[in-house]
Order: C-alpha cells, then sequence, then structure tokens
C-alpha cells in the first residue's frame, strides 16, 4: 500500500477531497482509490464508516476491500482468459506504468510457482 504521501506525490492526491472527507487515497491488499470506490464499497459492506478513508478501510477490510474490487472489475474472468501482464496492468492501473517490473516479477513467479 502506498502510504498518501507517496500518492499526493505521484497522482495530486490531497488528503481531504473537495468533498471535505478524508482523501481517498489507495487503502488494501488491492487499489481502492477515488470517492466512487470508497461509497461503493461503503454501500457493498454496509459500513459507512469506509468513507472515512484509507486508514479505516486499511486496517478494517484489507482483505475485503481487495476482494471488492476484484470481483467488481471481473479480474477472475479476465484471467482465466489468459490475459497477459499487459492486459492486468492495463485493467488495474489504467495503463502500462510499471509494466517492466511487473513482466520480471511475473517470469519470477512462472519459475517457482507449478503451471
Amino acid at each position: 500500500m502506498l502510504p498518501c504521501v507517496r500518492l499526493q506525490q505521484i497522482c495530486g492526491c490531497d488528503r481531504y477531497s473537495s468533498y471535505g472527507i478524508y482523501a481517498h487515497c489507495v487503502a488494501s491488499i488491492s487499489q481502492l482509490t477515488g470517492r466512487y470506490n470508497y461509497q461503493a464499497f461503503s454501500d457493498f459492506i454496509h459500513d459507512p464508516n469506509v468513507m472515512n478513508g484509507v486508514d479505516y478501510v486499511s486496517t478494517t477490510y484489507p482483505f475485503s476491500s481487495a476482494g471488492f474490487w476484484w470481483h467488481n472489475n471481473e479480474m477472475n474472468a479476465l484471467c482465466d482468459r489468459g490475459a497477459s501482464v499487459e492486459a492486468v496492468t492495463t485493467r488495474v492501473n489504467g495503463g502500462t506504468n510499471g509494466l517492466a517490473d511487473r513482466e520480471a516479477y511475473y517470469q519470477k513467479a512462472c519459475q517457482v510457482i507449478p503451471g
């Protein structure tokens, strides 16, 4: 998980959103970012405290929020179709930033995980 300070450097995430609540920075094992995703997760889990932001979500729901994002973005279906590292990176990040590193890590994983 990136700390909000680093996220602010990367994408200009303020600690307070224009809605006057704690910034919706990256929280969880997988990326749950932005007010829309926080609200969708809050509605799904029936916990309005999710809207308090990254500190609450990352400590209370690190795996649940990751699973929620994974499910909502149909990642299993994408992977089951044999998606490339680039296709997964694009789905997760909206682009290919860091693709070379991800491809190298994938190759290492293929060497140690029987397939």
